[in-house]
């Protein structure tokens, strides 16, 4: 018989996460909520950047996404997850659309980069990945992955989560080198 694993235990295994997107126009964070499974969760936390951001800004918002990132309870998570999960990211895409400029869903997920982030146990973990089709990703696998400890300062933390982008598409995502 298999044990069951507690809600305590699987919000620990879960953490906290994040999505952070970018288009030539605009870095977006967004807070990702679940159970396991998990959502774009814009109602939470999002926050849409000037893509010349300083570090401290964008390590500010991550941070921000993350602290508001949300473990569901199993009803909450069926609902947020299945039943609602289409109407809430048609509106999402929709503001994005409306902060970018682009003119249809199709273009603003031409050239766009993101990158999942997770804090767990202290330490933050950025996973670049690449765009396959429409809104589908593909993480670039471990070796591309970058950690930093979640104790550090928005400055360091916007900077190590603008490498992480710079993996995905360097083309779409140029940040300035520190110190230049």
């Amino acid at each position: 018989m298999a044990a069951s694993i507690s809600d305590n235990d699987l919000e620990k295994l879960q953490g906290k996460r994040a999505s952070v997107y970018a288009v030539r126009q605009a870095l977006i964070v967004v807070a990702q909520s679940g159970r396991g499974l998990m959502g774009t969760d814009p109602d939470s936390f999002h926050s849409i950047l000037a893509p010349a951001v300083d570090d401290a800004t964008l390590g500010a918002a991550l941070l921000g996404a993350l602290s508001s990132s949300r473990f569901l309870q199993l009803e909450e998570a069926k609902q947020f997850l299945h039943e609602s999960r289409d109407k809430r990211w048609d509106s999402w895409t929709d503001t994005l659309i409306q902060a970018t400029g682009f003119r249809s869903k199709q273009k603003l997920f031409e050239r766009m980069a993101q990158c999942s982030v997770t804090a767990q146990n202290g330490t933050i973990t950025f996973s670049p990945t690449v765009k396959r089709r429409g809104a589908a990703w593909e993480g670039l696998g471990k070796e591309f992955e970058s950690s930093i400890d979640q104790a550090s300062s928005p400055n360091a933390i916007g900077r190590a989560l603008g490498e992480a982008l710079m993996r995905c598409l360097p083309e779409v995502v140029r940040r300035p080198v520190a110190g230049v």
